[in-house]
């Protein structure tokens, strides 16, 4: 799983790319109990291209309902900004 803010993480599964709200589980396996990532409400998207945008397109919604993008200047900087970013830091997943 890759963190890519505090409020959105990616991982991939055997046929698609998952989007969604990192979450801590706990797990109980032969009697040991650790904690165990999973993401709530995930979007699942087929390519690594659709998960970011998907990724980008939440995450700005989630900036305008926080009120921290207020103009569409801003918005359109922070939607090329956080397009590098992820793009950068799923390449990994994309090998």
């Amino acid at each position: 799983m890759i963190y890519l803010t505090d409020k959105l993480a990616v991982t991939e599964g055997s046929e698609c790319y998952m989007v969604g709200r990192p979450v801590e589980t706990v797990q109980e396996s032969g009697g040991k109990r650790c904690k165990a990532p999973k993401l709530r409400s995930p979007r699942y998207y087929s390519t690594m291209a659709q998960a970011v945008r998907g990724a980008v397109s939440t995450t700005l919604r989630q900036k305008v309902a926080a009120n921290e993008i207020t103009s569409l200047q801003e918005f359109i900087r922070q939607e090329q900004a956080l397009q590098t970013e992820f793009t950068k830091k799923l390449e990994v997943l994309d090998l």
